[in-house]
């Protein structure tokens, strides 16, 4: 059982690995490009100041040789700390996050991982207390029965966490005699 879990938990980080490494991100190309072929797609006079919705694994490649930049801002550890502390203020709502925060959010932890490991952990840390200050939120949410669509600045993995939680603590509620057709 204990192997099961190990290989499931691992199959999962490779499935974000994965899923990060082809979501879709805009560049500014900065450099023309004669020729560019990205999974069998064929790119050619690309030129200066073009925008492309390319993978990321392209665009980081793209970014480091200097022939383009993002044009979304990607996030980076100021920014976390910055959401960590706005997140942390704001008691009973939760804040809005830039688009694709949660893998945005890996991806910066294994890059920072891999060539700065003091700053892995600090950003780490907010990020942690961004996900708890989140969850509480949620918590709340569910006890007060409010539904999902109602919810301000709620991520998409936010809301699946949601609907699970919100299912478990309505079988809990009905296995108490809390709730049930009767009563609730």
């Amino acid at each position: 059982m204990v192997i099961t879990d190990l290989v499931k938990m691992q199959g999962r980080q490779l499935y974000d690995v994965i899923e990060d490494e082809l979501t879709e991100v805009r560049v500014n190309i900065t450099k023309d490009i004669s020729r560019l072929i990205i999974a069998g797609k064929l790119y050619e006079n690309v030129r200066s100041g073009e925008t492309l919705s390319i993978p990321y694994w392209v665009a980081s490649r793209l970014v480091e040789r200097g022939v383009a930049e993002y044009a979304d801002k990607i996030l980076d550890p100021a920014t976390i700390a910055q959401i960590a502390w706005r997140e942390r203020r704001s008691i009973a709502e939760l804040i809005g996050l830039p688009p694709k925060f949660y893998s945005e959010a890996r991806r910066l932890l294994r890059r920072l991982a891999d060539t700065q490991p003091e700053q892995a952990l600090a950003v780490g840390r907010n990020l942690r207390d961004i996900i708890t200050n989140r969850t509480s939120k949620l918590l709340s949410y569910a006890s007060k029965n409010i539904p999902v669509d109602k919810i301000k600045n709620i991520t998409e993995e936010e809301a699946s966490l949601y609907l699970e939680v919100k299912n478990v603590l309505d079988k809990w509620l009905k296995l108490l005699g809390v709730i049930g057709e009767d009563n609730g």
